[in-house]
This record gives structure tokens, C-alpha cells and sequence, in this order.
């Protein structure tokens, strides 16, 4: 990775901060994805209800403040050849594609309004907390990469 000095301070050139704006701007798109289009699929297309999505979203947030931490500890002790931060973003974006293609996969747990829904909010669930921790370990080392 080319570095030019300016008073003491390493920068990026303007192809590298350009790449990873690309990469920051992919992460955000697909955190809207899930955001926005997420909800509607469990609450109009599987017919989950609301009270239970909420949740899910919900508890998946409160865990997503003590994991991420976590995942800047980890990042910090990581020592490899290609850097901090580099590993995570080589091998991260596959595991988030799966997660997020399985977040709108529901193997034929499709349930009518009023049945029980245990089998796919359980999943849902599952899902969703897994695609918030891959998030996550693609996440922060972009944002420190970027520091």
C-alpha cells in the first residue's frame, strides 16, 4: 500500500480512499437492504407478526452493541502480513452474501396470517443475528481501515 507523508501523517493516495468510499458505499447499501427490505419481507411476504420482528430487530441491535466492540478488540490484536484490518475485508463480503441471500430464504416455513409461527421466526431470528455479526467483522475493520 502506497503512503505519502504530509507533516508526519501517513495518507492513503486518492485511488486507495476511492476503493474503500466503493467499499463503504457497498456496506451501506446492504445494511439499507436488510434495513428497510428485511422488514417488509418477514411482515408482508412470510407473514410474521409485527410484535415479533420487532423483537427480533431489537434484541439483534442490543446484541450488536456488545459484539461490536468485541470485533474492534479482535481486530486490534490481529497481526498478519497484509495488516489489522486487510484480512477481514478479503474474506468477509462471501459470508455476508450467503447470510443475506438466507435472511430472505425461508425453506418453506411460509405460514398464513394467524398459524403458528414459531418454526420461522426462530429462523428469522437466526438469520438475522448471524447477518448482524458477519455485518459486523466486515463492518469495523472498514471503518478503521479508513481511520
Amino acid at each position: 500500500m502506497k503512503k505519502t507523508e504530509y507533516d508526519g501523517i501517513r495518507t492513503y493516495t486518492i485511488k486507495e480512499r476511492n476503493i474503500y468510499l466503493l467499499g463503504l458505499a457497498g456496506q451501506n447499501i446492504i445494511y439499507n437492504i436488510i434495513g428497510a427490505g428485511l422488514q417488509y419481507y418477514y411482515e408482508s411476504v412470510i407473514f410474521l407478526p409485527a410484535l415479533a420482528v420487532g423483537a427480533i430487530m431489537t434484541l439483534a441491535r442490543v446484541w450488536d452493541a456488545f459484539n461490536d466492540p468485541m470485533m474492534g478488540t479482535i481486530v486490534d490484536r490481529t497481526r498478519t502480513k497484509w495488516g489489522k484490518c486487510r484480512p477481514y475485508l478479503l474474506f468477509c463480503p462471501i459470508p455476508i452474501l450467503i447470510i443475506t441471500v438466507l435472511c430472505f430464504t425461508s425453506f418453506g416455513f411460509y405460514t398464513a396470517p394467524g398459524a403458528n409461527h414459531t418454526a420461522i421466526i426462530a429462523w428469522a431470528a437466526f438469520t438475522y443475528v448471524m447477518w448482524g455479526m458477519c455485518y459486523t467483522v466486515g463492518d469495523i475493520p472498514l471503518w478503521g481501515i479508513t481511520a
